[in-house]
């Protein structure tokens, strides 16, 4: 792993990140290099085209997709489709990443703290932290509230993905 941070410690996470992209759409559709480099770089994701052709082409080497011949009239030569199995590992990452919104973006742990403990230790505090405690616990749950709405939002769209 030494060679990562020496050269961008978030490049894996964006590698993972453009491989569930290009699996995502290539499970609506054939697409081609050309036209998943215009979709990232529209949504502000920065890779170069050689980048993104070794992506592919690892993706087509471990199964996860497949080429196809391109249209005739076609500007892109190479094609690529999802494979059964891209299919099923995608499913698999739709869940972790629902789990992995959860509890990055809305802040719910997984594994809730003893609640009777949590408590019983808040209160053991200094009387005026209280107060504090309360204005905090109320912005959190506006906060999750407004959350629990843009999940609502990014199911609803994945489930009708699924359809």
């Amino acid at each position: 792993m030494k060679h990562i941070t020496r050269r961008r410690p978030d490049r894996e996470v964006r590698f993972g990140t453009w491989r569930l992209l290009i699996l995502h759409r290539a499970a609506f559709q054939v697409v081609s290099g050309g036209q998943l480099l215009r979709q990232l770089t529209r949504q502000g994701h920065k890779i170069q085209t050689s980048t993104l052709h070794d992506t592919l082409h690892g993706m087509v080497r471990i199964g996860m997709l497949h080429r196809v011949e391109a249209a005739a009239g076609s500007r892109d030569h190479l094609h690529y489709r999802i494979s059964r199995k891209g299919r099923d590992h995608l499913a698999a990452l739709r869940q972790e990443l629902i789990a992995a919104y959860d509890e990055v973006v809305r802040g719910i742990d997984p594994e809730p703290a003893d609640l009777p403990f949590a408590a019983e230790t808040a209160l053991s505090s200094a009387p005026d932290e209280l107060a504090g405690i309360v204005a905090a616990v109320q912005n959190n749950e506006r906060e999750r509230m407004r959350m629990r709405a843009a999940l609502e939002r990014i199911q609803a769209i994945i489930a009708d993905a699924l359809r």
